[in-house]
């Protein structure tokens, strides 16, 4: 549990080209959830699975206009 928290405390914070003060919660949300479906299939290689939602969600936040 500890390993998990500690990477989720050095996530790096998604910022819009665009409209930098527009706020990413929403946008992460949903690609989070779009990821989550679209991998549901490897729930029993947890190591995969993870590594391929990460790999989602970037590219749903890039689509969508955002950096890191």
């Amino acid at each position: 549990m500890m390993v998990l928290a500690a990477c989720a405390s050095s996530e790096k914070k998604w910022v819009h080209s665009e409209d930098p003060v527009t706020p990413a919660d929403k946008d992460m949300a949903q690609c989070k959830y779009q990821a989550a479906g679209s991998t549901a299939a490897l729930a029993t290689n947890a190591s995969a699975r993870s590594k391929e939602e990460a790999n989602l969600v970037n590219a749903c936040m890039q689509a969508k206009g955002y950096k890191q």
